[in-house]
C-alpha cells in the first residue's frame, strides 16, 4: 500500500511539472491563452471574420463548386431511421449549383434541387445568395420564393467537399446537416464523376436540458445528368 501511494504521489508531481513546464513554455514564446466568443457568421460584417484563415490573395471563390457547377445531378436516396434501421422505399431527386459568369459583376449562387417521394409528389427548391468577402468561411442562401421556413448556410472544403446546414429561421436551429462529396475515378481528368450526399436529420430536443435528436438519415449518390433532364 505504501509503495501504491507513493508511486501515485510521483505520478502526480510529474504531471504537475509538466503543466508548469508548459504553460512557461507558452509565455516565453509569446503565446497568451485568451477566450474565443463564439458570433454568428452573418452579424457585424467584416470585422467578425476569423484570424485563422489564409489571407484573400491566397483563397479562392468557389474551390469545390466550381468543379460541380453547371451540371444537372440526379439520383437516388437510401433512407435510414434514427435508429440506423434502412428503410424499404427509394427517394429520387437532384442538386444543380450555378455560379457568375467571367464577366459577371455580382458573386450570386443559385442552387436548386427537387426531390420525388414515394407517393410520386415532387417537391422543387430554388435558393440564392452572395458569396461576399473571401474572408468568411460560409455563405448564406435563402429561398427565391422569399417565405420559406428555411435558410441554408454552405461551407466548402477544398477540395473535394462541401458542407450543408438547414436553418429554421422561425428557431435558428439546425434541421439537417449534410456532408457533400465529389468523387473523382482515375481516367477522367480530375473531374467528379458522381456526387455523395450524406444528411443527418435534427429534431427538437424532448426537453430543455437535453441534447437534439437525430431523426433519420440520408444517403444520396447523385450522378452527372445532361442538360434537358431537368426541362
Amino acid at each position: 500500500m505504501t509503495t501504491m501511494v507513493f508511486i501515485t504521489w510521483i505520478r502526480t508531481m510529474r504531471f504537475l511539472l509538466c503543466v508548469v513546464l508548459f504553460s512557461n513554455a507558452n509565455e516565453s514564446l509569446g503565446f497568451t491563452a485568451r477566450s474565443v466568443a463564439r458570433r454568428p457568421p452573418f452579424r457585424g460584417g467584416a470585422a467578425q471574420t476569423t484570424r485563422l484563415r489564409a489571407s484573400t490573395d491566397s483563397q479562392e471563390a468557389f474551390p469545390v463548386l466550381k468543379k460541380i457547377a453547371g451540371c444537372n445531378w440526379e439520383g437516388s436516396c437510401r433512407y435510414v431511421s434514427e435508429d440506423l434501421k434502412p428503410a424499404s422505399f427509394e427517394l429520387t431527386g437532384g442538386i444543380r449549383f450555378d455560379l457568375p459568369g467571367p464577366s459577371d459583376d455580382n458573386d450570386i449562387v443559385e442552387m436548386n434541387s427537387f426531390i420525388v417521394f414515394p407517393n410520386g409528389k415532387r417537391r422543387d427548391i430554388q435558393m440564392r445568395g452572395s458569396r461576399g468577402s473571401l474572408q468568411r468561411s460560409s455563405m448564406r442562401l435563402e429561398s427565391t420564393a422569399g417565405d420559406g421556413p428555411i435558410y441554408t448556410i454552405i461551407t466548402e472544403l477544398g477540395p473535394d467537399t462541401v458542407l450543408v446546414n438547414e436553418v429554421s429561421k422561425e428557431t435558428g436551429m439546425v434541421v439537417m446537416t449534410s456532408s457533400l462529396s465529389l468523387v473523382v475515378q482515375d481516367g477522367d481528368g480530375g473531374a467528379a464523376t458522381e456526387l455523395i450526399q450524406v444528411s443527418h436529420e435534427v429534431g427538437a430536443p424532448a426537453a430543455a436540458n437535453k441534447s437534439a435528436m437525430i431523426e433519420g438519415h440520408q444517403v444520396w449518390r447523385f450522378s452527372k445528368q445532361d442538360e434537358s433532364s431537368w426541362e
